[in-house]
């Protein structure tokens, strides 16, 4: 038993409450809102070319 994760009598409202802020938080920061401006971002997941066309090193 315990009521270590009872929140206002509802089991478990704390770790499915953390777990959607967290998921949350995930969502938005996977959301690059620049995907147009290349900076000199050293990685990045987007690319401007097609896959097997660029040679690394020769940008």
């Amino acid at each position: 038993g315990g009521t270590a994760w009872d929140a206002f009598g509802i089991p478990f409202l704390v770790p499915a409450l953390t777990t959607i802020l967290w998921l949350a938080l995930f969502f938005l920061l996977l959301n690059d809102t620049g995907k147009n401006e290349r900076t000199a971002r050293m990685y990045h997941v987007q690319t401007v070319q097609p896959a097997g066309t660029h040679t690394p090193g020769q940008d």
